[in-house]
């Protein structure tokens, strides 16, 4: 606040003095963007997010998220939960890179008693319950063939440790997702 505040002894002209602040203020926007990641808990979990998220972003696709709880004391190893993220981090991101309209991956936390909840969004057209339990198979994929593990490999983890994982078509503003 202080050099904000100073930068009016530094310029001569009001409009000067305002395009100084909107280019400093931006900055520091853009520099603490995902300082609510921080609000999770678990430095692992965080640092994977925001590295995550930044990837996407350099690659042009936007990232937008909710925290709402932290992420302690979960029985789910933390690199089981990081695995998983991941898989369906990188899903979302292959499924909307590209795209110049709506090629935005949203990612939801939030805590609730004693369970959490994870949540990735992205725009995908309409696809039927029986199509989206095919991803799930070993070795299926609309990517063609030597893809088709990660959902697979999250529907056995979350087997193995006791969890649920939930996919389905949902129209946010006329779209699916």
């Amino acid at each position: 606040m202080a050099a904000i505040l100073a930068t009016r002894y530094t310029y001569k002209s009001y409009d000067k003095l305002v395009k100084a602040q909107e280019k400093y203020c931006g900055q520091l926007i853009q520099e603490n963007r995902h300082n609510d990641l921080l609000l999770l808990g678990d430095r692992v979990l965080v640092g994977f997010l925001y590295e995550k998220f930044c990837e996407f972003e350099a690659n042009n696709v936007g990232v937008r998220y909710t925290i709402k709880g932290r992420y302690e004391n979960a029985l789910l190893p933390i690199q089981h939960l990081i695995e998983m993220t991941g898989i369906l981090l990188d899903n979302a991101f292959q499924a909307v890179r590209g795209r110049e309209l709506d090629g935005v991956i949203q990612f939801d936390f939030s805590e609730e008693r004693e369970d959490y909840q994870f949540k990735v969004s992205n725009p995908f057209p309409y696809t039927s319950y029986s199509e989206i339990e095919i991803w799930f198979q070993m070795g299926k994929s609309t990517k063609g063939k030597g893809h088709g593990l990660g959902l697979y490999r999250i529907r056995c983890l979350c087997k193995e440790e006791n969890c649920d994982i939930m996919c389905r078509n949902v129209e946010i503003e006329e779209k699916t997702g």
